[in-house]
């Protein structure tokens, strides 16, 4: 499965990060033609409850995060997924930041509580 998640209010970064990451990705998105695309109006994309309800329903266990902050919504949502019983890989090369010293914080906290790095 793919399930993507987009800002609900806005993204930080300006113009360039929005035509070269996000807009790309949505370009994306919207050709794989998925249902599964999700809105979040907080970091944690498990603040929507259909995220938690859809894993479940198909019997997800893993959960591969990779996102445009690594020091704020892809480690809070890691966080939550180990919380709410899942196995989390976290992509490395797939996870960009705006916030070095919180992305290496999280990323520790998400090392001690057992997230596969690749």
């Amino acid at each position: 499965y793919t399930i993507w998640f987009w800002p609900g209010k806005r993204v930080i970064g300006g113009k360039e990060l929005w035509k070269s990451t996000i807009g790309y990705l949505y370009k994306k998105c919207n050709e794989e033609e998925s249902d599964n695309i999700f809105t979040k109006y907080k970091g944690n994309a498990f603040t929507n409850s259909g995220l938690d309800i859809l894993l479940k329903k198909n019997n997800i266990e893993y959960v591969e995060v990779v996102g445009v902050d690594g020091g704020a919504c892809v480690a809070l949502t890691a966080l939550c997924a180990i919380k709410n019983g899942y196995k989390v890989i976290v992509n490395e090369a797939a996870i960009g930041t705006m916030y070095k010293k919180n992305k290496n914080k999280y990323f520790k906290k998400l090392h001690e509580a057992g997230a596969e790095f690749v």
